[in-house]
């Protein structure tokens, strides 16, 4: 996805999103100046924020035990968007360390790059790790 793809969700993500929410996979790390192309938009949220996403956006909340998480899927500008409380492993919400970057005049809530690290290593993604031990 391009940038102004990738923008224009964010600020259509942004205008409904509820209280407490934060970035999360590639995204998070794109506009933390990390080179990755994201596919799709990954989100982290309370249950409640999961329900605001789904209701905002026309969809159903569900259980995904594929990733243990209450889930919401669905497209915004034909990017795919997941909006994720990990509610059986609560040790990967990690909304109480938030940072707000500003990325091309869009201040979002993303989860600091050390956390992020942290998170790859809880989910055995070493792909992610080393790529964040480069920076």
């Amino acid at each position: 996805m391009n940038k102004t793809t990738l923008l224009e969700v964010l600020r259509q993500l942004s205008e409904k999103a509820p209280a407490l929410w934060r970035l999360d996979g590639s995204c998070n790390l794109l506009v933390q100046n990390i080179d990755v192309q994201p596919k799709d938009v990954d989100i982290c949220t309370t249950k409640e924020g999961v329900d605001a996403f789904a209701k905002a956006f026309g969809v159903e909340a569900r259980q995904n035990p594929e990733i243990e998480s209450y889930n919401a899927t669905f497209e915004v500008e034909g990017v795919e968007v997941d909006v994720n409380f990990y509610d059986t492993r609560p040790e990967l919400n990690m909304l109480d360390t938030v940072c707000w970057v500003d990325w091309k005049n869009l201040k979002l809530p993303c989860l600091p790059l050390c956390d992020a690290k942290r998170f790859y290593e809880m989910i055995d993604r070493k792909d992610k790790v080393e790529l964040l031990e480069e920076y």
